[in-house]
């Protein structure tokens, strides 16, 4: 342990205020005056606002809104989930009522007929879209034949995409990031009609007759990731020489775009690094950049040239996705190989004027044998909206990253709140914890134990890991922990009231994966370009310390690094703000009376002050055999007559509904008695940890106890009871301890845990 310097945090009211105070002054000096038709000193800005979770982000927002709503101004507000943007448009809604709703896309559930989507025909809708057409096509018009869930068709059952409408709403609230990059849907928009001025006297709006459906946005969370494509999910590029994929009347274009694409696949299969290079043209009359810039121009604007090919008027009303798919497949195919032209094309240009070497975004990759190009591009805001003052809201933000989605990204609040009073937390020092090893079938079995141990300590308890594991749990295991994964926490807040809750692992990406990001993200050279060698495997470490509650001392431990800032702010990204919003689902800054117990289990060091550390081999003990007798409710002490345990161990397995327990006892303790006793034997010879336990709760029982340390919790144990036991037949009783329930005598508490294999033991009183 070493001493560090002493941090100052605000508690969670206190930055609430704050929060509020430093909105509504930015609103007043900023935003307003750059909405008026006069103009503003500040322009058209993005303001980013960091507070802890659990400090009342929300509720500002919605105080916000109201004044907002004094001007009658009329506001998107972004939300990272459905849920959550339900739950933000009630809030505001309770506050003022009728001002929002919810805007659901097309895919998702109707929350008026939960087994239908908003459109019931989303498929067909996709098919038109992905040919470039408009969904008109398969919707109607007045002058064509309307899709029979059209409302004006009067059919028995309606689309719930086409009947809403927010028109008179003065807050829209929509779930997720893609949204900011489409014009607003033709139900978001404002309502056609004149509005006067503000009701508010000595202050002009820009309420002209020429007006964007929104004046201004709010972002509550962003994640600046969100803008980029074929990184999740891979936009591939397969080569091929012929152009039997493209539809194309015009032989010369034809014939200009074929031979691109024997070009672009000669280049992909003779390719021996991890990237599409530069393109280079020799023995042509493309000599210079300003050349190379115009050929790609050239390439590109053939291609923008055929890009929504002619659909034939057919019955798209009736059509299902699979026939719309099925009746335009060339015309599908040509326009996905057009934009993948276009693409690629942009992303050469870019390398050409920035003079780049390795273009990131074209990455060659295989699959069967086979190269393929993987394309990534960035998407942008819409304009709709990038004009418009913005408010981003956030817990974890990356600003240096977020400066390149957001214009004129101004940094205007940060403060953290402490915890609240009644908070005891604990991590994990010496492992990192890895997904890798979480992904493992004994690991997902040890972090369901723990909870269900820590549970007997504190009540209720939940269980926050990545998503392999969860559904591993929940899949195979009996347990009433509550759990969620990494990807599904932002405005969950099932957690706020449970008394214990453990964090395990962390999420990272390799670090190359991560400079693609950002280099795509921000197009800038990084720090990493100018190696020779980029083979390395993972990040650099740095020193960091996982701070003590009383500030003035930690413990130290080695974390990833990047040497490049950017991507040092993306890895952080992925990392250590991702636990932070794992940290904030327990709202520990709000437990003054409600006490939490929270376990960190990666030594990823955080903003969070700890009260203690333990170590992976600490983690293990308490989690393997020890761990199952505890949770069993029984126990062997040391001595004579550890053979039982072989039938103690069986007599378990069969107690329990499912696989629990044997995912984590090891093979020999089933093979013999004498085995059984052997492997304890070696067990405690040889973890020093396992040892040290043991005998504590040895002392712990014998002492009759009300409980033992594990892991910096208090287990119980003040409900065992002594009685001896032995292997029917065999010498030596062994000193057991069994949990009794109600009125049962230690004898009785044995049957019950053992069921049939008591026919192997004999039992006596202590």
């Amino acid at each position: 342990m070493i001493a560090a310097n002493k941090q100052i945090h605000w508690d969670a009211d206190t930055v609430g205020k704050n929060l509020a105070r430093q909105l509504r002054d930015d609103f007043n000096i900023r935003i307003l005056p750059s909405l008026s038709p006069k103009g503003s000193f500040y322009g058209t800005e993005s303001y980013l606002y960091q507070a802890t979770v659990g400090v009342g982000k929300t509720y500002q927002m919605v105080k916000l809104i109201g004044t907002i709503l004094d001007y009658k101004l009329r506001t998107l507000v972004r939300a990272p989930t459905t849920k959550l943007a339900e739950e933000i448009a009630h809030q505001i809604n309770v506050k003022f009522p009728g001002q929002a709703g919810v805007w659901y896309g097309r895919e998702q559930d109707d929350p008026q007929k939960p087994a239908q989507k908003m459109c019931p025909r989303y498929d067909a809708i996709n098919e038109v879209l992905a040919l470039g057409g408009q969904p008109e096509l398969v919707c109607g018009t007045r002058n064509s034949i309307y899709c029979r869930y059209h409302p004006k068709a009067e059919g028995e059952a309606s689309c719930g995409y086409k009947a809403q409408s927010l028109k008179d709403k003065n807050i829209v609230v929509v779930a997720g990031d893609a949204m900011l990059s489409l014009v607003p849907r033709a139900g978001m928009k404002r309502k056609d009609i004149s509005h006067g001025g503000s009701d508010t006297p000595g202050t002009e709006t820009n309420y002209q007759t020429e007006k964007s459906d929104f004046d201004i946005v709010i972002l509550d969370e962003t994640n600046p990731f969100s803008m980029l494509e074929g990184f999740v999910e891979p936009k591939l590029f397969t080569p091929h020489k012929t152009g039997d994929n493209l539809e194309i009347e015009d032989k010369y274009d034809r014939e200009i775009l074929v031979q691109f694409s024997q070009f672009l696949s000669d280049l992909i299969l003779t390719e021996d690094t991890e990237y599409l290079s530069q393109f280079e043209f020799h023995e042509t009359v493309v000599k210079n950049k300003q050349d190379k810039i115009e050929f790609l121009e050239h390439i590109r604007e053939t291609a923008v040239r055929y890009l929504r090919p002619q659909l034939e008027s057919i019955e798209y009303h009736k059509l299902s996705g699979a026939e719309i798919h099925e009746e335009n497949r060339k015309k599908l195919r040509t326009r996905q190989l057009l934009q993948k032209y276009i693409d690629i094309c942009e992303a050469q240009k870019t390398s050409v004027e920035k003079s780049w070497g390795e273009i990131a975004a074209l990455k060659i990759v295989e699959h069967d044998g086979v190269k393929q190009l993987n394309i990534r591009k960035r998407k942008h805001i819409s304009h709709a909206y990038s004009e418009l003052p913005c408010i981003i809201l956030d817990a974890t933000p990356q600003p240096e990253l977020l400066k390149y989605v957001y214009n004129n990204l101004q940094f205007r609040f940060s403060e953290k709140a402490d915890d609240g009073k009644a908070v005891k937390r604990f991590q994990l020092s010496d492992s990192t914890f890895s997904y890798k090893s979480v992904r493992e079938p004994r690991w997902a079995a040890r972090l369901t134990l723990l909870a269900e141990l820590l549970s007997s300590a504190h009540g209720a308890t939940g269980l926050i890991c990545p998503k392999i594991a969860r559904e591993f749990i929940d899949e195979n295991f009996v347990t009433e922990t509550l759990t969620n994964h990494f990807g599904a926490l932002r405005g969950d807040n099932s957690f706020s009231d449970i008394p214990c809750v453990l964090i395990a692992s962390r999420q990272a990406q390799p670090p190359k994966y991560v400079e693609d990001m950002v280099h795509v993200l921000t197009g800038e050279k990084l720090l990493s370009a100018d190696k020779k060698d980029r083979h390395y495997e993972w990040y650099q470490k740095k020193d960091a310390f996982i701070i003590h509650r009383s500030g003035t001392m930690g413990w130290p431990v080695r974390n990833d690094y990047h040497p490049d800032p950017l991507v040092e702010a993306a890895r952080s990204a992925i990392t250590d703000d991702n636990l932070e919003q794992a940290l904030g689902r327990t709202r520990s800054v709000r437990r003054d009376t409600n006490p939490l117990f929270e376990y960190i289990l990666t030594n990823v060091a955080t903003n969070r002050f700890v009260d203690g550390v333990f170590t992976l081999a600490e983690l293990k003990a308490a989690t393997g055999w020890v761990g199952i007798l505890l949770h069993a409710g029984i126990w062997i002490g040391s001595g004579k007559g550890a053979a039982i345990l072989f039938h103690i161990f069986h007599g378990l397995l069969a107690q329990r509904r499912d696989s629990l327990y044997r995912y984590i006892i090891g093979d020999p303790a089933f093979e013999t008695p004498e085995q059984a006793a052997k492997w304890r034997k070696d067990q405690l010879k040889d973890n020093q940890s396992i040892a040290e336990l043991v005998t504590e709760i040895d002392e712990a029982l014998q002492n009759q106890a009300d409980g033992v340390n594990l892991l910096h919790s208090p287990f119980p144990v003040a409900d065992f009871r002594e009685v001896k036991a032995k292997i029917r037949g065999s010498r030596y009783f062994a000193q057991v301890y069994v949990r009794i329930k109600n009125n049962e005598i230690p004898e009785e508490a044995l049957q019950r845990i053992l069921g049939d294999e008591m026919r192997h033991i004999e039992a006596k009183p202590k």
